[in-house]
């Protein structure tokens, strides 16, 4: 999913390089048509200093208090991943605000760990099983459990809340549990080539502020959120 967000945002840079129009005034010579002198893709863009400001050297530890400023072009209706579908809320969620069990490396192709730390495939390719990390902490301070995830797969599950262009990709899922405090299983009915990716790339929300009993599709949350990235 991560993958499709990336060739979109390629695609809208890449439309956006038109040729520049012919200056008013220059006619082309006789016999030949009027080319554009250069693409507004084409120019350097110079930000002195900019990606200095973003990173600390090395050595350095980061201020608290620091902060990164992006302007989006369009407004996202929520930030609440299980229930976002613009482009731009996820651009917003991929990279800035929520972590999943697993993330794709774009130069490989290949699954890496993020709040898993390793996961396990049946011999009959049915069974999932996610191991977390124990060190992850919500932005407010709470711990990230196996709680957190049983509960973003349930929401997704849910048929009152909002989230059936995800519903889609777990249709086969037919059991998903707990096994302790860190570890979470999944069982699928038949194989399907991409469940380990499908499993390891949805967003996880925080069970501690969003299970209150407030409509899902309507909480405050997809204003305020809450992550681990």
């Amino acid at each position: 999913m991560k993958k499709i967000f990336s060739i979109l945002i390629l695609f809208l840079i890449l439309a956006s390089c038109k040729p520049k129009a012919p200056e008013t005034g220059k006619a082309a010579t006789a016999g030949t048509a009027a080319v554009p002198s250069s693409s507004s893709c084409s120019e350097k863009l110079e930000f002195p200093g900019a990606m200095e400001k973003v990173l600390p050297g090395p050595g350095e530890t980061p201020v608290q208090g620091d902060q990164l400023m992006r302007r989006l072009p369009s407004e996202p209706g929520t930030l609440n991943p299980i229930t976002a579908t613009d482009i731009y809320a996820q651009d917003m969620i991929d990279y800035l605000i929520m972590d999943s069990l697993l993330y794709m490396d774009l130069t490989t192709g290949d699954l890496q760990p993020m709040l898993a730390e390793s996961y396990e495939i049946s011999p009959d390719k049915l069974v999932f099983t996610f191991h977390l990390r124990k060190d992850v902490k919500w932005h407010d301070g709470k711990p990230f459990s196996a709680d957190d995830v049983i509960y973003s797969f349930e929401r997704i599950m849910d048929p009152k809340v909002d989230a059936a262009p995800l519903r889609v990709y777990y249709i086969d899922c037919v059991e998903h549990k707990k096994l302790d405090d860190y570890t979470v299983q999944f069982r699928w009915k038949q194989p399907y080539f991409k469940a380990v990716e499908s499993l390891g790339q949805f967003f996880i929300v925080p069970k501690h502020i969003l299970d209150d009993g407030t409509d899902f599709n309507k909480h405050p949350y997809g204003r305020n959120p809450v992550g681990t990235g």
